[in-house]
């Protein structure tokens, strides 16, 4: 993995992980399951994934997950993805505007 890993990867597939992120999603306009994930990966001592739980709302948070499940198929960051989709965009623009 690089250097710009989510910091939820390391979660995934641990099983209360799972669980609560589960419990997240079936409560979206409840902020305590969010919480309670949060405090779990702070007892893990992982302050970062921790501070990007408790600081996000559901959606910034399924988004997060969906970043790190994607990191974890892949073996790539979303930053590395959005990096090469927009050097593709400018080089079909600069195509475009050659011709």
């Amino acid at each position: 993995m690089n250097s710009s890993s989510s910091p939820l990867l390391p979660h995934l597939g641990h099983a209360d992980f799972e669980a609560l992120v589960a419990v997240v999603r079936t409560s979206p306009n409840d902020c305590a399951p969010l919480l309670v994930l949060a405090d779990w990966l702070a007892d893990r001592g992982d302050a970062l994934a921790e501070s990007l739980t408790r600081s996000s709302n559901i959606r910034q948070f399924e988004f997060h997950i969906a970043a790190a499940r994607f990191e974890q198929i892949t073996g790539r960051s979303i930053e590395e993805l959005a990096t090469r989709l927009c050097r593709r965009i400018v080089e079909s623009q600069r195509k475009t505007l050659e011709r």
